[in-house]
């Protein structure tokens, strides 16, 4: 699915590269060397689009990469394979730090364990990334009174 979505944007890329060549080569006029600055600013401006398309790309792709393992990770840690969660948490992490449902299960997995100093530390971490989760809080509050 990532990979798809990475070859339709390389694509669009491609395109708006094309673009840029055609338009530089056939908006010249003998007569009127301004077409030559607007084939040249036109390719330009194409291959500006065309890069900026590979790079959204890049980071929707990452947050889904995180958005996975996050997902696996409440998968194991709901099985009980509280090692295996924490590891898959830790990816999502290390695809996305500013990913802060990762750091709050990641913290809730560590509490569970009983390993409380640092499921205090991926809480505050959560809550810094996200203020405005009360889950995080809670998790926090039950990690600071076992």
């Amino acid at each position: 699915m990532y990979e798809a979505v990475f070859q339709k944007r390389r694509k669009t890329a491609i395109v708006f590269a094309a673009n840029a060549i055609y338009s530089s080569y056939y908006l010249y006029h003998p007569f009127c060397d301004w077409f030559v600055f607007l084939g040249i600013f036109i390719g330009l401006a194409s291959i500006i689009i065309g890069v900026y398309s590979i790079e959204s790309t890049t980071g929707q792709l990452n947050l889904m990469q995180a958005d996975y393992w996050n997902v696996r990770g409440i998968d194991l840690h709901n099985k009980g394979k509280h090692d295996d969660a924490i590891e898959a948490y830790n990816k999502a992490i290390n695809i996305d730090p500013y990913f802060s449902p990762a750091w709050g299960n990641k913290g809730t997995a560590l509490a569970d364990q009983g390993n409380f100093d640092e499921a205090i530390k991926a809480h505050d971490k959560a809550i810094a990334l996200n203020q405005q989760a009360a889950t995080f809080l809670n998790s926090k509050v039950y990690a600071l009174f076992n």
